[in-house]
């Protein structure tokens, strides 16, 4: 492995094609430019997702139980030194 020659990638090689002219990634048409999108366009769904709270206040409340939980039994079963 040591001292074998990879091949040579540069910035330019991923962005040009054949005749190292840079193209667009496919599909970029359906993504708007910065800027570009307006309010009306906007959907509910696409401003709150109510799956995505409801993990984070699950996590919020469950992530300190469980450590509360996991600690006190740790000091429990764990002799004193």
């Amino acid at each position: 492995m040591a001292g074998e020659a990879g091949p040579r990638v540069t910035v330019d090689a991923l962005v040009a094609d054949g005749e190292g002219q840079a193209r667009e990634p496919e599909g970029i048409d359906e993504v708007p430019r910065i800027g570009e999108e307006t309010a009306e366009s906007l959907t509910a769904g696409d401003l709150f997702d109510p799956a995505a709270t409801a993990r984070v206040v699950v996590l919020w409340v469950l992530t300190p139980t469980v450590a509360a939980v996991a600690s006190s039994l740790v000091f429990r079963l764990v002799p004193r030194l």
